[in-house]
């Protein structure tokens, strides 16, 4: 898998194997070697690798198909960030367009509070200067 590899990202990179070994200060062979892996490359050899193509080494011995994980990362970021925005965008426009969402949630609310037994609504108070002290203390911790 490693030779495969390292031939596509030469390759890639439009470079042949002699222009790839002067890169890495091997012999002209030792590239070639490589890549119909009759020999296996140092760990100095795979991180020089994996620096010049920037990927990582699990990339280039096969262990993952993801080539750079933290550009697939922030890549993923980005999409989910985006993904978020237009949620929220979709979430306020069904507020606009069906005004009755809050009044709607509130009665529901206040439906399933009033079906509670006497002790859940007291530890559902509980719970709520909870969350108060809880907003409080991110609020003060923010602000400094």
């Amino acid at each position: 898998m490693f030779g495969k590899r390292l031939r596509a990202l030469r390759r890639e990179k439009d470079l042949t194997q002699k222009e790839l070994s002067k890169k890495l200060s091997t012999s002209d062979r030792t590239v070639g070697y490589y890549e119909t892996e009759e020999r296996n490359p140092s760990l100095d050899i795979l991180g020089k690798l994996a620096d010049f193509f920037d990927v990582s080494v699990d990339y280039l011995l096969g262990r993952t198909n993801i080539k750079n994980i933290y550009k697939y990362i922030n890549n993923n970021q980005y999409n989910i960030h985006i993904s978020q925005e237009s949620i929220d965008k979709n979430e306020q426009l069904l507020k606009e367009e069906f005004g009755s969402y809050n009044k709607s949630i509130n009665q529901s609310l206040l439906y399933d509070i009033e079906n509670l037994s006497k002790d859940s609504k007291k530890d559902l108070e509980k719970y709520i200067q909870l969350l108060k002290l809880k907003d409080n203390f991110e609020k003060n911790s923010n602000s400094k």
